[in-house]
Protein backbone atom coordinates (compact mmCIF):
# COMPACT_ATOMS: atom_id res chain seq x y z
CA UNK A 1 0.00 0.00 0.00
CA UNK A 2 1.68 3.26 -0.90
CA UNK A 3 0.72 6.87 -0.01
CA UNK A 4 -1.62 8.31 -2.78
CA UNK A 5 0.61 11.69 -2.89
CA UNK A 6 4.26 10.70 -2.78
CA UNK A 7 4.63 7.08 -3.37
CA UNK A 8 6.14 6.01 -0.26
CA UNK A 9 4.89 3.25 2.14
CA UNK A 10 1.06 3.83 3.35
CA UNK A 11 0.55 4.07 6.92
CA UNK A 12 -3.16 5.54 7.06
CA UNK A 13 -5.69 4.24 4.87
CA UNK A 14 -9.09 6.53 4.49
CA UNK A 15 -11.67 4.26 3.28
CA UNK A 16 -14.52 7.28 2.65
CA UNK A 17 -12.04 8.65 0.24
CA UNK A 18 -10.64 4.91 -1.61
CA UNK A 19 -6.83 6.63 -0.47
CA UNK A 20 -4.07 5.79 1.80
CA UNK A 21 -1.01 8.50 2.92
CA UNK A 22 1.95 8.15 4.58
CA UNK A 23 2.02 9.92 8.21
CA UNK A 24 3.79 13.18 6.55
CA UNK A 25 1.47 13.81 3.32
CA UNK A 26 -1.62 12.70 5.89
CA UNK A 27 -0.45 15.86 7.84
CA UNK A 28 -1.08 17.76 4.41
CA UNK A 29 -4.09 16.38 4.00
CA UNK A 30 -5.78 17.18 7.31
CA UNK A 31 -4.53 20.60 7.26
CA UNK A 32 -5.65 21.60 3.73
CA UNK A 33 -9.18 20.00 4.53
CA UNK A 34 -8.88 22.28 7.65
CA UNK A 35 -8.03 25.56 4.92
CA UNK A 36 -10.74 24.36 2.87
CA UNK A 37 -13.71 24.07 4.72
CA UNK A 38 -12.25 27.95 6.17
CA UNK A 39 -12.13 29.06 2.38
CA UNK A 40 -14.73 27.44 1.25
CA UNK A 41 -17.34 29.43 3.57
CA UNK A 42 -15.21 32.26 4.10
CA UNK A 43 -15.35 31.41 7.94
CA UNK A 44 -12.40 33.95 9.01
CA UNK A 45 -9.56 35.61 7.44
CA UNK A 46 -5.86 35.64 8.89
CA UNK A 47 -6.53 39.49 9.89
CA UNK A 48 -8.87 38.49 11.78
CA UNK A 49 -9.17 37.46 15.39
CA UNK A 50 -10.49 34.55 16.20
CA UNK A 51 -11.65 32.60 19.45
CA UNK A 52 -10.89 28.77 19.25
CA UNK A 53 -12.66 26.57 22.11
CA UNK A 54 -10.18 23.85 23.42
CA UNK A 55 -11.53 21.31 25.69
CA UNK A 56 -8.67 19.29 25.97
CA UNK A 57 -9.81 16.52 23.26
CA UNK A 58 -8.36 15.38 20.32
CA UNK A 59 -10.75 17.43 17.93
CA UNK A 60 -9.76 20.92 19.49
CA UNK A 61 -6.22 20.32 20.20
CA UNK A 62 -5.63 18.93 16.22
CA UNK A 63 -7.82 22.26 15.52
CA UNK A 64 -6.13 24.49 17.60
CA UNK A 65 -2.18 22.81 16.23
CA UNK A 66 -3.52 23.79 12.71
CA UNK A 67 -4.66 27.02 13.01
CA UNK A 68 -1.22 28.14 14.75
CA UNK A 69 0.72 26.66 12.43
CA UNK A 70 -1.02 28.42 9.45
CA UNK A 71 -0.56 31.30 11.26
CA UNK A 72 -3.68 32.80 12.13
CA UNK A 73 -4.74 35.22 14.82
CA UNK A 74 -5.75 32.91 17.42
CA UNK A 75 -7.12 33.22 20.97
CA UNK A 76 -8.06 29.84 22.40
CA UNK A 77 -10.71 29.34 25.59
CA UNK A 78 -10.78 26.71 27.65
CA UNK A 79 -13.76 26.22 29.96
CA UNK A 80 -13.07 24.59 33.44
CA UNK A 81 -16.53 23.00 34.15
CA UNK A 82 -15.21 21.74 37.38
CA UNK A 83 -15.59 17.75 36.93
CA UNK A 84 -13.48 16.40 39.45
CA UNK A 85 -10.58 15.03 37.30
CA UNK A 86 -11.71 15.01 34.22
CA UNK A 87 -11.49 19.13 34.06
CA UNK A 88 -8.50 18.52 35.99
CA UNK A 89 -7.00 16.89 33.43
CA UNK A 90 -8.21 18.56 30.52
CA UNK A 91 -7.29 21.61 31.66
CA UNK A 92 -3.56 20.49 32.49
CA UNK A 93 -3.38 19.18 29.02
CA UNK A 94 -4.65 22.80 27.60
CA UNK A 95 -2.33 25.22 29.72
CA UNK A 96 0.93 22.88 28.87
CA UNK A 97 0.18 22.89 25.40
CA UNK A 98 -0.03 27.10 25.17
CA UNK A 99 3.06 27.14 27.19
CA UNK A 100 5.01 25.11 24.99
CA UNK A 101 3.11 26.71 22.06
CA UNK A 102 3.71 30.45 23.21
CA UNK A 103 0.11 30.90 22.18
CA UNK A 104 -2.66 32.84 23.92
CA UNK A 105 -5.05 31.05 26.43
CA UNK A 106 -8.02 32.43 28.22
CA UNK A 107 -8.77 29.96 31.17
CA UNK A 108 -12.57 30.54 32.51
CA UNK A 109 -13.33 29.10 35.41
CA UNK A 110 -16.94 28.94 35.80
CA UNK A 111 -17.14 27.75 39.45
CA UNK A 112 -14.89 30.65 40.46
CA UNK A 113 -16.78 33.08 37.97
CA UNK A 114 -20.62 32.44 38.75
CA UNK A 115 -20.31 30.23 42.28
CA UNK A 116 -21.38 27.24 40.47
CA UNK A 117 -19.58 24.25 38.54
CA UNK A 118 -21.73 22.51 35.90
CA UNK A 119 -21.31 19.22 38.70
CA UNK A 120 -23.95 21.66 40.79
CA UNK A 121 -26.02 22.49 38.11
CA UNK A 122 -26.77 19.27 36.81
CA UNK A 123 -27.82 18.55 40.57
CA UNK A 124 -30.19 21.14 40.88
CA UNK A 125 -31.84 20.27 37.79
CA UNK A 126 -31.96 17.13 37.40
CA UNK A 127 -34.68 16.65 34.94
CA UNK A 128 -32.71 18.15 31.88
CA UNK A 129 -30.24 15.62 30.18
CA UNK A 130 -26.99 17.01 31.42
CA UNK A 131 -25.70 17.61 27.96
CA UNK A 132 -27.80 20.47 27.02
CA UNK A 133 -27.00 22.22 30.49
CA UNK A 134 -23.35 21.74 29.15
CA UNK A 135 -24.00 23.08 25.91
CA UNK A 136 -25.96 26.37 27.50
CA UNK A 137 -22.87 26.76 29.70
CA UNK A 138 -20.27 26.83 26.88
CA UNK A 139 -22.48 28.63 24.33
CA UNK A 140 -22.71 31.71 26.69
CA UNK A 141 -19.47 31.80 28.09
CA UNK A 142 -17.85 31.49 24.35
CA UNK A 143 -20.00 34.61 23.41
CA UNK A 144 -19.67 36.60 26.42
CA UNK A 145 -15.32 35.56 25.92
CA UNK A 146 -16.03 36.87 22.28
CA UNK A 147 -17.60 39.48 22.96
CA UNK A 148 -15.31 41.10 25.86
CA UNK A 149 -11.97 40.59 23.04
CA UNK A 150 -13.56 41.87 20.61
CA UNK A 151 -13.47 39.12 18.59
CA UNK A 152 -14.16 38.60 14.80
CA UNK A 153 -15.52 34.98 15.27
CA UNK A 154 -15.81 32.16 17.47
CA UNK A 155 -14.79 28.58 16.11
CA UNK A 156 -15.80 25.49 17.65
CA UNK A 157 -14.00 21.85 16.49
CA UNK A 158 -17.40 20.15 15.42
CA UNK A 159 -16.51 17.59 13.25
CA UNK A 160 -18.34 15.93 10.42
CA UNK A 161 -19.52 12.64 12.72
CA UNK A 162 -20.79 15.72 15.71
CA UNK A 163 -22.20 17.67 12.74
CA UNK A 164 -24.08 14.32 11.31
CA UNK A 165 -25.37 13.41 15.07
CA UNK A 166 -26.94 17.13 15.52
CA UNK A 167 -28.50 16.78 12.59
CA UNK A 168 -30.09 13.46 12.55
CA UNK A 169 -30.78 14.06 16.48
CA UNK A 170 -32.69 17.36 14.90
CA UNK A 171 -34.05 15.49 12.14
CA UNK A 172 -35.56 12.98 14.70
CA UNK A 173 -37.92 15.37 16.50
CA UNK A 174 -38.53 17.35 13.30
CA UNK A 175 -37.41 20.51 15.21
CA UNK A 176 -37.21 22.82 12.02
CA UNK A 177 -35.66 25.61 14.04
CA UNK A 178 -32.82 23.14 15.05
CA UNK A 179 -32.48 21.63 11.59
CA UNK A 180 -32.51 25.23 10.27
CA UNK A 181 -29.63 26.18 12.45
CA UNK A 182 -27.39 22.90 11.59
CA UNK A 183 -24.68 24.85 9.41
CA UNK A 184 -20.90 25.33 9.59
CA UNK A 185 -20.96 29.00 9.60
CA UNK A 186 -23.55 30.99 11.84
CA UNK A 187 -23.16 34.97 10.60
CA UNK A 188 -23.02 37.59 13.71
CA UNK A 189 -25.94 38.87 15.24
CA UNK A 190 -27.17 41.34 17.83
CA UNK A 191 -24.99 40.31 20.48
CA UNK A 192 -23.55 37.53 18.79
CA UNK A 193 -20.66 36.45 17.22
CA UNK A 194 -20.27 34.70 14.15
CA UNK A 195 -19.44 30.98 14.84
CA UNK A 196 -17.66 28.53 12.52
CA UNK A 197 -17.09 25.03 12.31
CA UNK A 198 -13.57 24.40 10.56
CA UNK A 199 -13.22 20.27 11.16
CA UNK A 200 -16.66 19.85 9.49
CA UNK A 201 -14.59 18.11 6.51
CA UNK A 202 -13.05 15.58 8.92
CA UNK A 203 -14.23 12.69 11.61
CA UNK A 204 -13.46 12.03 14.77
CA UNK A 205 -11.19 8.86 13.81
CA UNK A 206 -8.91 11.39 11.43
CA UNK A 207 -8.67 13.97 14.22
CA UNK A 208 -7.13 11.01 16.45
CA UNK A 209 -5.00 10.07 14.03
CA UNK A 210 -3.69 13.53 13.21
CA UNK A 211 -3.21 14.48 16.91
CA UNK A 212 -1.05 10.79 17.45
CA UNK A 213 1.09 11.48 14.41
CA UNK A 214 1.73 15.25 15.33
CA UNK A 215 2.31 13.78 19.09
CA UNK A 216 -0.41 16.54 20.10
CA UNK A 217 -1.31 15.63 23.55
CA UNK A 218 -4.76 15.31 24.58
CA UNK A 219 -7.78 13.97 26.86
CA UNK A 220 -8.23 10.47 26.07
CA UNK A 221 -11.31 9.94 28.99
CA UNK A 222 -14.68 10.95 28.05
CA UNK A 223 -16.73 12.91 30.05
CA UNK A 224 -18.47 11.63 32.78
CA UNK A 225 -21.94 12.67 32.12
CA UNK A 226 -21.49 12.08 28.26
CA UNK A 227 -22.22 8.39 28.92
CA UNK A 228 -26.06 7.36 27.53
CA UNK A 229 -25.96 10.58 25.57
CA UNK A 230 -28.14 10.60 21.87
CA UNK A 231 -25.09 12.46 20.35
CA UNK A 232 -22.65 9.60 21.17
CA UNK A 233 -25.40 6.82 19.96
CA UNK A 234 -26.13 8.20 16.75
CA UNK A 235 -22.44 8.54 16.16
CA UNK A 236 -22.02 4.93 16.95
CA UNK A 237 -25.04 4.13 14.39
CA UNK A 238 -23.49 6.06 11.87
CA UNK A 239 -19.79 4.47 12.34
CA UNK A 240 -21.84 1.09 12.00
CA UNK A 241 -23.24 3.06 8.31
CA UNK A 242 -19.77 3.89 7.15
CA UNK A 243 -18.50 0.62 7.56
CA UNK A 244 -20.97 -0.50 5.04
CA UNK A 245 -21.26 2.41 3.15
CA UNK A 246 -18.28 4.08 3.08
CA UNK A 247 -18.47 8.05 2.93
CA UNK A 248 -22.23 7.77 4.35
CA UNK A 249 -21.40 10.77 6.73
CA UNK A 250 -20.18 12.97 3.85
CA UNK A 251 -22.80 11.74 1.60
CA UNK A 252 -25.35 12.49 4.27
CA UNK A 253 -24.15 16.34 5.78
CA UNK A 254 -22.51 17.43 2.63
CA UNK A 255 -25.97 16.91 1.05
CA UNK A 256 -27.73 18.89 3.34
CA UNK A 257 -25.56 22.02 3.64
CA UNK A 258 -25.31 21.67 -0.86
CA UNK A 259 -29.66 21.18 -0.91
CA UNK A 260 -31.20 20.62 2.43
CA UNK A 261 -30.27 23.46 4.37
CA UNK A 262 -32.18 26.43 2.30
CA UNK A 263 -35.07 24.71 2.25
CA UNK A 264 -36.15 24.75 5.50
CA UNK A 265 -34.30 28.20 6.54
CA UNK A 266 -36.89 28.95 4.05
CA UNK A 267 -39.40 27.78 6.10
CA UNK A 268 -38.44 28.90 9.30
CA UNK A 269 -38.86 32.25 10.54
CA UNK A 270 -36.01 33.71 12.43
CA UNK A 271 -36.59 33.78 16.15
CA UNK A 272 -36.81 37.74 17.70
CA UNK A 273 -34.02 38.14 20.58
CA UNK A 274 -34.04 41.32 23.39
CA UNK A 275 -31.61 41.53 26.28
CA UNK A 276 -31.80 39.23 29.03
CA UNK A 277 -32.52 41.23 32.17
CA UNK A 278 -29.64 40.37 34.34
CA UNK A 279 -26.70 39.50 31.96
CA UNK A 280 -27.96 41.66 29.02
CA UNK A 281 -27.17 38.79 26.74
CA UNK A 282 -29.45 37.71 23.62
CA UNK A 283 -32.45 35.83 24.31
CA UNK A 284 -35.77 34.62 22.81
CA UNK A 285 -38.51 37.96 22.78
CA UNK A 286 -40.91 37.15 25.43
CA UNK A 287 -38.51 35.72 28.01
CA UNK A 288 -37.16 38.01 30.98
CA UNK A 289 -33.88 35.78 31.76
CA UNK A 290 -31.73 33.45 29.54
CA UNK A 291 -31.26 29.97 30.37
CA UNK A 292 -27.83 30.82 31.32
CA UNK A 293 -29.01 33.09 34.25
CA UNK A 294 -32.21 30.91 34.83
CA UNK A 295 -29.54 28.03 35.32
CA UNK A 296 -27.49 30.37 38.12
CA UNK A 297 -30.26 31.80 39.93
CA UNK A 298 -31.32 27.99 40.70
CA UNK A 299 -34.63 29.05 38.88
CA UNK A 300 -37.37 26.41 36.85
Amino acid sequence: MKCVRCGARASVRLRRHRTSFCEKCYTLYFERQVERAIEEFDMFRKDEKVLVAVSGGKDSMSLWNVLLEKGYRVIALHIDLGIGQYSRSSRGVVEKFAKEKGAELIVYDLKERYGKSLRTLIKERKKLVPCRICGTVKRYVMNRVALEHEVDCVVTAHTLDDCCAFLFASLLSWDLEQISRQDVLLDAGEGLVRKAKPLYRLTDEECRLYATINSIPFVHEKCPYSRGAISIQLKDMFDQLEKKIPSVKQQFYFGFLRRGKKAFQKNVKEASLVPCRICGMPTIEGRDLCFFCTLMRGEK
